[in-house]
């Protein structure tokens, strides 16, 4: 579904996150045991190595963030600062910041240290980074970084975010339950 929207809508975009990972580059951070392998063996089974293989070519294209006008987003939001050099490189480290991570876990001022640093790599002083992977407590979203830092997961419905192009993003009006 994803790539179809990509396809479609050039306006929308994926990031690639720890479920991006038919072939298990990132099975050490599994959540559960064999997700990676099961999903190979059923895709395997299901459609072939070739598309496997294709599959694998998506997933590696994916970004690890897109930048719009004053926003960021990512699967995750690391757990240790990169500089923009570290993050265009795609090599493991920035894989697993942008991909695995539990900013619920990281103490609040390194947390607020990570996102300035990001912030000043990408010169956007002022961007809100939108990150999902972990569940929120309650509502829409969760707030971290004195609002810089915007989560939005939902295991039981689909929550989303809408990114204006003609204002800044407001979390209250912008984050809905669909």
């Amino acid at each position: 579904m994803a790539a179809e929207l990509m396809t479609k809508y050039e306006n929308f975009q994926v990031c690639r996150g720890n479920h991006d990972d038919i072939k298990g580059e990132f099975s050490f951070v599994s959540k559960y045991a064999n997700e990676g392998k099961d999903t190979l063996d059923w895709t395997e089974n299901n459609f072939g190595n070739d598309y496997v293989d294709e599959w694998e070519k998506f997933e590696q294209n994916l970004p690890l963030m897109v930048v719009g006008d004053n926003t960021v987003i990512s699967h995750t939001s690391g757990k240790e600062s990169l500089t923009l050099d570290e993050i265009r490189s795609r090599d493991k480290k920035a894989k697993k910041n942008f991909m695995w991570s539990d900013n619920r876990n990281i103490p609040s001022e390194e947390l607020v240290q990570q996102e300035e640093q990001l912030r000043q790599s990408l010169d956007m002083e002022d961007a809100v980074h939108m990150i999902g992977h972990r569940l929120v407590d309650s509502g829409n979203y969760r707030e971290q970084c004195e609002g810089k830092l915007i989560q939005v997961c939902d295991d039981e419905g689909l929550t989303v975010a809408f990114i204006p192009v003609d204002r800044d993003f407001d979390p209250e009006h912008d984050i809905k339950k669909i």
